[in-house]
C-alpha cells in the first residue's frame, strides 16, 4: 500500500499483482485489514488493482493513529485455488 506510513482520512492505495496473468480476470481477490490484537475491522472485496482506501473501519469510522495489518488473498476460478499473501503493516498517523 502506498503510501505507508497514512494520514488519517487521506488514505491509501492498495496495488496488487497476481502470478496467473493468464486468469488474471478470473481472480477475486480480498483485502482484510486487522487491529495489532487480531480483529478483523474492515473486509475490501474485489479491489481493483490501485485501490483507494479511505481508513475507514467497516462502520465508517475514521481509524485512529495505529499500527494495523493487513492480507490479501486471490482465488484463482482457473486454478480453482487461493492464494494468501503475508501479513503487512500499516501505518496511520494522525492528520497535519
Amino acid at each position: 500500500n502506498v503510501p505507508n506510513p497514512m494520514r488519517m482520512e487521506e488514505g491509501t492505495r492498495f496495488y496488487f499483482h497476481h502470478s496467473d496473468v493468464v486468469y488474471s480476470r478470473d481472480v477475486q481477490l480480498e483485502i482484510r485489514i486487522y487491529t495489532l490484537g487480531g480483529r478483523l475491522i474492515r473486509v475490501i472485496r474485489d479491489p481493483e488493482n490501485g485501490y483507494l482506501w479511505d481508513g475507514r473501519d467497516q462502520a465508517g469510522n475514521v481509524l485512529t493513529p495505529n499500527v494495523y495489518l493487513y492480507q490479501v488473498k486471490a482465488h484463482t476460478d482457473g486454478f480453482r485455488k487461493t492464494t494468501t499473501s503475508d501479513i503487512k503493516r500499516l501505518v496511520v498517523h494522525p492528520p497535519r
